[in-house]
């Protein structure tokens, strides 16, 4: 799994329904949350680049059961939480 922008990484651990995951925040204030992974491989309060691995796409937390998948969000916590198409952001990834 491939970070689709730069930013600070504030987040990487276990949640009950996420399992392993990453939140990163963009130099423009946007969460960037990557879930349901197998293997994380960077750390907390590191910088990543856009196009660095972060970790490997996997099934955990409430997607034990299902096949490896990325749940993958952006959302804009302030001044309200808004979410992002991130399909922009991934086409110039790629």
């Amino acid at each position: 799994m491939l970070s689709a922008t730069s930013g600070l990484v504030i987040f990487t651990g276990y949640l009950s329904l996420g399992g392993k995951a990453v939140t990163i925040i963009s130099p423009d204030f946007k969460f960037l949350y990557y879930a349901h992974l197998d293997t994380i491989i960077i750390s907390k309060l590191s910088w990543v680049s856009a196009g660095e691995s972060i970790g490997k796409v996997g099934n955990t937390g409430n997607a034990r059961y299902t096949p490896s998948h990325l749940h993958f969000s952006i959302s804009q916590m302030l001044p309200h939480k808004k979410f992002f198409d991130p399909v922009p952001l991934l086409n110039d990834l790629f």
